[in-house]
């Protein structure tokens, strides 16, 4: 071994205790070793490296051998003691480095299970289970409720729990959090462009969901829609592999980009449901608060329009759910409540959907500063534009059409992105006595939960 490497190799030893917990965590006694190694692409005839055959010259009928090198892969893979074994494409030139080796095995195996979940999670009663499911078609086992909020998820929720909640976070990441319907995409797009000098072409040739992961929407992706949906797509296989990036749990997806790559979220957990890594590594966050009465209009719409979740009711019933709890990422108010009691942090940044929709401009300014960014004025008023309701539903990168076009969105119902603004409810206009229901709970509800 080099003197170099040797030095490495002793200031890793050095380092590592304090990574893992000061040294507490009972994962730091699982780690063993980890190294680089080189992989090759293999020939099953002659059990030999393989070889890539290259034009030598003008002359395309001489072909030369290139060196087995051509096809190399460098991996960095690490050993537990119980012989586990984690093997990590790394990036192109780049080798195995204190850095690289204390963050990546941090990241993919010893961080996996440093915290114990906190919460209960209860099984719905039997009999509104029963009802629920009646209702909401794309769900297929039931549901749960967690912690003492009784946040709502599908029963998937009760397996991968411990796996969202110990998702490593890196202080790069940049979370845009809500309720949903509250302007996430809006926020989203905004955000990425600030953080990535307003590259417009890559907005527009790059879906959302590809340069900012949904953390948990595989959640819902029942396995039963996953094959409903897959076999519907049979003769494409394009549209399969999207059905499986998008089913996939997003602390696989995020954990598979490069450690040099920032990384954009979004999330619906409340803060109690996030990783604790995220306020633990400092990460700069956008939580977005919208007006009840819209959100769970357009709530409605959602739970309409998806399939994975395939609401089959009018939105009088919708609303009771809602106000009861009985949908996802419900209750609504201790949603609000647990963002509004983080405000004192300096890596967080309210936004108000109404203010968005007011004064777009404004908004942008302000986060610019949050993630301190500058803004020329013909940047702001590009920007501006692209944002724009009517520029945005338009958008096929934002507004969920690739979504559509393999089944996942239900044809006839309200697009994904759908008026914008605020205070026109058509659901409501006819219905007084449901109105009034309405006002009298958030009178009751919201005050308090931003108090």
């Amino acid at each position: 071994m080099r003197p170099a490497l040797k030095e490495a190799h002793v200031h890793l030893a050095q380092i590592f205790p304090n990574k893992f917990e000061n040294g507490q965590s009972s994962n730091f006694s699982k780690v063993n070793t980890g190294e680089e190694s080189g992989f090759y692409k293999y020939d099953p005839e002659t059990k030999q490296q393989s070889m890539i055959w290259s034009p030598k010259g003008k002359n395309l009928s001489v072909k030369a051998k290139q060196q087995k090198s051509a096809t190399k892969v460098m991996m960095s893979v690490y050993f537990t003691r119980s012989k586990s074994v984690a093997a990590i494409p790394l990036e192109k030139g780049q080798t195995v480095t204190v850095s690289v080796t204390v963050e990546t095995w941090y990241e993919r195996s010893t961080a996996k299970n440093m915290y114990n979940f906190p919460f209960e999670i209860k099984e719905v009663e039997p009999q509104l289970n029963a009802e629920l499911l009646r209702y909401f078609k794309g769900e297929r086992t039931g549901f749960v409720q967690v912690g003492p909020e009784k946040y709502f998820f599908p029963h998937k929720y009760k397996v991968e729990a411990e796996n969202f909640y110990n998702f490593q976070a890196r202080p790069s990441d940049i979370w845009v959090a809500s309720f949903p319907r509250s302007g996430t995409t809006l926020t989203q797009e905004l955000v990425w462009l600030l953080e990535n000098n307003f590259d417009f072409k890559t907005a527009n040739r790059l879906s959302l969901r590809d340069r900012f992961p949904f953390f948990e929407f595989s959640l819902f992706v029942h396995p039963e829609i996953k094959v409903e949906l897959l076999s519907e797509n049979a003769n494409d296989k394009g549209q399969q592999d999207f059905i499986e990036h998008f089913s996939a749990p997003g602390y696989e997806t995020l954990n598979s980009w490069p450690l040099n790559k920032k990384r954009f979220i979004k999330t619906h957990f409340p803060f109690s449901l996030m990783p604790p890594s995220v306020l633990k590594e400092k990460c700069k966050i956008v939580y977005v608060a919208r007006n009840p009465k819209d959100v769970a209009v357009s709530y409605y719409h959602l739970n309409r329009l998806f399939r994975t979740q395939g609401y089959v009711g009018d939105f009088t019933r919708y609303w009771d759910y809602f106000s009861r709890g009985l949908n996802p990422w419900l209750p609504y108010c201790s949603h609000l409540k647990e963002a509004y009691a983080h405000n004192h942090l300096s890596n967080l940044l309210i936004l108000n959907y109404e203010e968005m929709v007011s004064d777009l401009s404004g908004v942008i300014r302000k986060v610019a500063e949050f993630l301190d960014t500058t803004i020329s004025t013909v940047g702001l008023k590009d920007l501006t534009e692209h944002l724009d309701i009517k520029n945005f539903r338009k958008n096929a990168a934002v507004n969920g059409s690739k979504m559509a076009d393999i089944g996942v969105l239900q044809k006839g119902a309200a697009g994904f992105i759908r008026k914008g603004g605020y205070g026109n409810r058509e659901e409501l206009e006819s219905n007084y006595e449901l109105k009034k229901q309405i006002d009298q709970w958030i009178e009751k509800n919201l005050v308090k939960s931003i108090e």
